[in-house]
């Protein structure tokens, strides 16, 4: 897996899935640089053997090339090695587009079945927010002005508002929503995780 968070997560279902099929473990090998908070996440997942980091992505022309990374040739001696990473610009949804691209057969219907399993979530009725002001696309997130319309029935509905995202924006949705709560992951997405999956809802802007 040579890039970046959201892809790792969207490209693990087809690591998940070969699982199922073969009733094998797997070794994952991450980009050293851009993948260390998924570390303990993918560690604690039952079809992973354990999790290494390599030098994966040198540079992000092109979207980060060399798609093969500089991994030498006598770290391969005795592994099988499927990459994950793109070999093109996507053209389809990136978990299924990975699972056409590597090359073994991968059952497609079986990427819909919970791929990351987490066995102590913290419980709680409450919602997530993903504080992202800004995206791919230029201006700000239609999300804040969905809050705006929403606040109250959110208050209503649940007993705890959690804003997770980068420290300044955490800082910067408590000045907007003073009353409503931050949660720092430290970095670590296993803790994020354990977080959305207790909560009843999970909102975050496209």
């Amino acid at each position: 897996m040579p890039g970046k968070i959201g892809d790792a997560l969207l490209q693990f279902p087809v690591a998940r899935q070969w699982s199922r099929q073969t009733g094998k473990k797997f070794t994952l090998w991450l980009d050293q640089n851009s993948l260390k908070p998924l570390e303990r996440l993918f560690a604690s997942q039952d079809c992973v053997e354990k999790v290494e980091f390599k030098l994966a992505i040198t540079n992000y022309s092109c979207g980060g090339q060399p798609w093969h990374g500089d991994i030498k040739t006598e770290d391969t001696l005795g592994h099988v090695i499927y990459h994950l990473g793109f070999r093109t610009f996507p053209e389809r949804q990136i978990t299924l587009q990975t699972a056409l691209d590597v090359p073994v057969h991968i059952d497609s219907k079986g990427l819909s079945e919970p791929s990351i399993l987490i066995p102590d979530p913290i419980v709680a009725n409450r919602v997530v927010i993903q504080a992202m002001f800004t995206t791919h696309m230029s201006g700000t997130p239609k999300l804040w002005r969905f809050l705006r319309d929403i606040k109250a029935d959110l208050e209503e509905m649940f007993d705890e508002i959690v804003f997770v995202g980068t420290e300044d924006e955490r800082a910067r949705a408590q000045e907007l929503y003073p009353q409503w709560k931050t949660f720092d992951d430290k970095q670590d997405f296993y803790e994020l995780a354990r977080l959305m999956a207790g909560s009843r809802l999970v909102l975050g802007p496209g």
